[in-house]
């Protein structure tokens, strides 16, 4: 999910189902000219949707758990939801820029870790929406750009998991019923994290809204994206010198019993793409 050279993007990608054939997968890179993946001057990795899913990948961390040079260690200073990414050994967490969908995803030096959500995660058709290389605001050690399902095309599927601690998670995402030109699709997805620190936990629930239809020769898009999000932070591991300090327990968490870091997040983008002789133009707003 990397890619080097003043430019890192990373693309969740699978076959596009709707065209009844595979496509070739497209990056956009720093030029902003669509090119094979293979063909780029850069090292870029490609994570696709299909192994997400097959790995039943929901954080970040699990998603940049097979990419060379890439980590992503869960927790930091936004709460256990969160994670410190470093690329290449750079653990500037705040240094790189978060893309979802062609949308940058938190503000500059601070992207949105903490909801950023894998379900339905697929970049098809050749990627349709901006590589993160066009907004370079905070592009320093590198991009992650996330791709949803474009609307009408995420898979009737459901799954339930569990775990440790009291640990569970379950999402479903299911095509609507098309509406005249009009196609929608609803992602809706929540989980419950436990750990060993009993007052250490993490809940959320997720629902993201995609529709869209032809207007003319263009297609007008709407996503409407909801998270809900309640975390219960852990204190910072105490250290002495090059080791842990054996002052205190490993779990000892010093917060407030009723400590929290809660945020609830609304978000609406509406997207115009229209091909042209010369290239596409697209134009697109968001609110959150």
């Amino acid at each position: 999910m990397l890619a080097v050279s003043c430019v890192l993007a990373a693309l969740f990608a699978m076959p596009t189902r709707s065209l009844g054939e595979a496509l070739d997968v497209l990056v956009v890179t720093a030029t902003r000219i669509a090119e094979p993946a293979d063909q780029i001057p850069a090292d870029l990795s490609v994570v696709s949707g299909r192994e997400i899913a097959a790995r039943g990948a929901a954080d970040m961390a699990t998603v940049l758990s097979l990419v060379p040079g890439v980590e992503a260690p869960p927790g930091g200073d936004s709460g256990p939801s969160s994670a410190v990414p470093s690329f290449w050994g750079l653990h500037e967490f705040d240094a790189f820029l978060l893309v979802v969908d062609g949308v940058p995803w938190g503000g500059a030096f601070n992207p949105a870790i903490t909801t950023l959500d894998f379900t339905g995660a697929e970049a098809s058709r050749g990627v349709e929406g901006r590589s993160a290389g066009d907004v370079r605001r905070n592009l320093l050690v590198g991009v992650v750009h996330v791709i949803h399902y474009p609307a009408g095309e995420a898979a009737d599927e459901a799954d339930l998991a569990y775990g440790t601690y009291g640990s569970v998670r379950g999402s479903a995402s299911v095509v609507l019923p098309q509406i005249g030109a009009y196609r929608q699709s609803l992602i809706i997805d929540g989980q419950h994290l436990g750990f060993a620190d009993p007052r250490e936990a993490v809940t959320n629930e997720h629902a993201l809204y995609r529709g869209a239809m032809q207007v003319g020769a263009g297609t007008l898009s709407v996503d409407a994206d909801i998270t809900f999000l309640r975390d219960a932070p852990p204190s910072p591991v105490l250290r002495a010198g090059t080791s842990l300090s054996a002052l205190t327990p490993v779990n000892a968490n010093f917060n407030p019993a009723d400590a929290a870091i809660n945020e609830n997040k609304y978000h609406l983008t509406s997207s115009y793409s229209l091909p042209m002789s010369w290239g596409t133009w697209d134009t697109l707003a968001s609110f959150a």
